[in-house]
């Protein structure tokens, strides 16, 4: 599951021109639907919908709450929201429509994933593929997270020389097959039978912002961190976070609640996505001896 943000542009409601709606989604990546809640300077609102792999379109439904709002108008009807994944600009694109004689509209909206939506071509030449994969419904890598996602890429591999490629992306589709809901060995068997060239549809769950901090210290970093697989911060989430910093960590970019994306150090650099705080606290230490760090968070 991941959050999303906003459409950007104007449209024409109710007789006048309004502006940015601002809602937040829950995007279920097994069912592939969608439930949310937002509010705009009309009142606020709920939203349903789904999304289809075959037409590449998230079909949304955005009904205004009784009472809400400007109380002049009827705000119990149901807008449908029709978007279209657009690959080169990374976005959905697409217009909206009301359910109803008296309003009609066709404003554009631009709506941004907090992921990646991307695809890649592999020309395996009877060859390895050079990854293996994780997840699946009946190997789930974590309770709620049962998505196949790419666990592993071998060094000099044919997946190794792939930029659009990288550990922990989310396989939607082999070739013109869904494997969103599917067991693991399932999906083994369809990446071994799809031929020597497959097309992959991914999805990159990449935060919007992140920095990289670089610590200096004297042997100790003076942060506390949480989370990890088994034992989640927050619930179904399975971050890596900065829960404590005391007075020997002066460095002012650093907060609480940061979440650890990639220890970096001289000799070592470590991905955060799936991990516990067990082997981060591991990778401190040695760390430590080097009196250099670096950190790169999503703020």
């Amino acid at each position: 599951m991941f959050k999303s943000g906003h459409w950007k542009s104007q449209y024409f409601q109710y007789g006048k021109w309004h502006g940015p709606c601002r809602f937040s989604l829950t995007f279920d990546t097994n069912s592939m639907t969608v439930k949310g809640t937002g509010s705009d300077d009309i009142g606020k609102f709920t939203i349903n919908g789904i999304y289809s792999h075959e037409t590449s379109r998230l079909g949304l439904s955005k009904k205004y709450q009784l009472g809400t709002g400007n109380k002049t108008e009827n705000l119990g009807h149901t807008v449908t929201i029709q978007l279209t994944w657009n690959e080169t600009n990374n976005q959905f694109e697409g217009k909206w429509y009301v359910q109803t004689n008296k309003y009609h509209g066709n404003d554009k909206f631009q709506l941004k994933f907090d992921g990646q939506h991307l695809s890649t071509n592999l020309n395996s030449d009877d060859k390895s593929l050079g990854f293996t994969i994780g997840g699946g419904i009946d190997k789930p890598v974590l309770n709620h997270f049962t998505s196949i996602i790419i666990s592993h890429i071998y060094e000099n591999a044919l997946a190794d020389g792939v930029e659009q490629l990288k550990s922990y992306d989310i396989l939607l589709r082999v070739n013109d097959i869904d494997i969103t809901n599917m067991k693991q060995e399932t999906v083994v068997d369809i990446l071994k039978r799809s031929g020597k060239q497959i097309k992959l549809f991914i999805r990159r769950l990449s935060p919007p912002i992140i920095k990289t901090i670089e610590l200096q210290h004297n042997g100790r970093l003076g942060i506390r961190i949480t989370g990890g697989i088994g034992r989640e911060y927050i619930p179904d989430d399975h971050g890596i976070f900065i829960k404590h910093i005391n007075t020997l960590q002066t460095n002012d970019r650093l907060e609480i609640g940061d979440r650890l994306l990639q220890i970096s150090s001289m000799h070592n650099s470590s991905q955060e996505k799936y991990t516990s705080v067990t082997s981060d606290k591991q990778e401190m230490n040695e760390s430590n001896i080097l009196h250099k760090l670096k950190l790169a968070l999503f703020k």
